[in-house]
């Protein structure tokens, strides 16, 4: 599981480095008026509820940070993947 996200995130990095900015925050029509940096905000804010449920046994999708900063930036989406990839790296999926 953990190989299996690890490499969802850097194939979603390396994709949205082929962008430019106005690439990734244009509203789309086809995307029901999101920008692909909202698809990537809320997926990423996705695995972080899991990495965050690993460690308080609690996963709720409605409680989930909304980091703004995520969609409007693609360096800081690449900042919040490797951090993800590093805590997925270290999540305990062995337990009671």
């Amino acid at each position: 599981m953990k190989q299996s996200c690890k490499k969802i995130l850097e194939e979603t990095a390396f994709v949205i480095q082929q962008l430019d900015l106005n690439e990734f925050v244009q509203e789309l029509n086809f995307l029901h008026g999101n920008s692909i940096g909202k698809h990537i905000r809320h997926t990423l804010e996705m695995f972080e509820s899991v990495v965050e449920a690993n460690e308080s046994k609690a996963l709720n999708y409605d409680l989930r940070k909304r980091n703004i900063q995520i969609e409007n930036s693609i360096s800081i989406s690449i900042e919040k993947i490797n951090a993800l990839n590093l805590q997925i790296e270290n999540l305990k999926l062995n337990r009671n």
